[in-house]
């Protein structure tokens, strides 16, 4: 039987895509919105009172839903409404996600960890992708270090990541196809004989290579979604695709971690 949680989630993201840019509020003449229509009101309402009574406020996934409250929707174009909207069926989806993996986690109670247990997470703009692993890693008992998650104290990005990074002993690299890029030598040309490719972000490339050399590439863990380009010059690197979950890897993940040196029974 399906879990009822999961059927009033999948209800949640069936009604979130009957909205878009032009039907979830009222315009000005200029075409901007001016308003949220009611409809989409009670539409957010319900999603945050779902999120919250399913999973906590301070899981990783409402934070991710909460991030929509910095995102202004009256007065601008559609690029805020897609990014707000990611947000939001992200959180609903990375939720299904981690109530399906409740099982699996039932099965991962004789799984023993080091007391050094914290890993960071290094990753781009896929909000799912980003959540689902964080609840993995908890559901096997490890620390997660999410950059952003981290209080800011004044500090520079390159600062606070110092700050943070010290303290893992493990890193995982998601490397999602975030940005589109080509050569410059082909800059002249025109854009439909342009070979295009989809990359990770440069802060995730840079971070990569960061934990690389500090951690060594016994220590590092890089999983990659289908379509995204991968670095040149780090041979030697395995890297291990995803499809849609987490979970797909999850037994190499393990085995990966054993082999670094985590106490896990596999």
């Amino acid at each position: 039987m399906l879990d009822e949680r999961i059927k009033k989630l999948e209800e949640l993201i069936k009604e979130g895509k009957s909205f878009n840019y032009n039907n979830f509020s009222l315009k000005r003449d200029s075409g901007y919105p001016s308003s949220l229509k009611v409809e989409y009101v009670e539409w957010m309402t319900k999603v945050e009172h779902i999120l919250l009574s399913f999973f906590g406020r301070s899981s990783s996934i409402f934070e991710t839903f909460k991030r929509t409250d910095k995102i202004r929707l009256l007065g601008n174009g559609p690029d805020k409404f897609d990014i707000s909207q990611s947000f939001i069926m992200g959180s609903l989806g990375a939720a299904i996600d981690a109530i399906k993996f409740e099982p699996k986690a039932a099965e991962n109670k004789n799984i023993t960890l080091n007391k050094d247990s914290k890993v960071f997470i290094v990753h781009g703009h896929d909000e799912k992708l980003k959540n689902q692993f964080e609840i993995f890693l908890s559901e096997i008992g490890l620390t997660a270090i999410v950059l952003h998650r981290k209080p800011d104290e004044g500090m520079t990005i390159i600062e606070k990541f110092e700050k943070f990074s010290k303290n893992a002993s493990y890193a995982f690299i998601l490397l999602t196809p975030d940005d589109v890029s080509y050569s410059v030598l082909k800059n002249n040309i025109a854009n439909s004989e342009k070979k295009k490719e989809m990359r990770a972000r440069q802060n995730v490339i840079f971070e990569f290579g960061y934990f690389v050399g500090k951690l060594s590439r016994k220590r590092v863990c890089c999983l990659y979604k289908k379509g995204v380009s991968l670095p040149t010059d780090t041979s030697g690197m395995l890297y291990k695709e995803i499809t849609e979950k987490v979970e797909e890897k999850a037994l190499a993940i393990l085995k990966d971690l054993k082999a670094a040196g985590y106490k896990v029974d596999v």
